[in-house]
């Protein structure tokens, strides 16, 4: 039994910025009966990896002079998010910004549900489609339509160019012969 509470200190220790608080609670509280252990939080786990990766930040924010454990379990517990990633870079996109928040909500409901639906959304962002998670606006998806089809969009604005600048030259001819 004391090895078994060494090991669970240090496995603690060692993954707590990656677990969530009911796996903290969890295993806190009776270690033998993980049930909310699943899928959802290896998505979290490996959100929080991702986002320490494009941030280079830590994904909570600690002093090394408190307590690491007490300060960043109290973050998650008071339900402290993250700070979004593209405000700390801003060369992070919009979409992968978003991908990484929804890995990392504090409430299990609001993450992603599986790795499928994250898969998914990291391929809409690789080929320039709206992600799922969260519908961008009208404007983004403009500009992700005008990333996958700018050939035709510019091939579009140019033949409108055209049709207004020959609209405006024959009114021109127009109002110039009646006076």
């Amino acid at each position: 039994m004391y090895h078994r509470n060494i090991a669970l200190v240090k496995l603690l220790v060692k993954n707590l910025l990656y677990f969530r608080n009911h796996i903290l609670q969890q295993i806190l509280l009776d270690y033998n009966n993980l049930d909310n252990v699943g899928p959802k939080s290896d998505i979290y786990s490996l959100g929080a990896t991702f986002y320490e990766l494009y941030t280079k930040t830590r994904l909570y924010n600690y002093d090394h002079k408190e307590t690491k454990i007490y300060k960043v379990s109290k973050q998650k517990r008071d339900g402290i998010k993250p700070i979004e990633p593209k405000i700390i870079d801003k060369c992070i996109s919009w979409e992968i910004s978003t991908i990484l928040m929804g890995c990392v909500e504090n409430e299990p409901v609001h993450r992603y549900e599986n790795a499928q639906k994250l898969r998914s959304d990291i391929n809409n962002y690789l080929n320039n489609n709206p992600i799922e998670y969260k519908k961008p606006n009208l404007y983004r998806q403009w500009k992700l339509f005008y990333k996958r089809n700018k050939s035709v969009v510019n091939l579009a604005l140019i033949s409108l160019s055209i049709i207004l600048l020959t609209i405006s030259i024959a009114l021109v001819v127009v109002i110039g012969k009646n006076e």
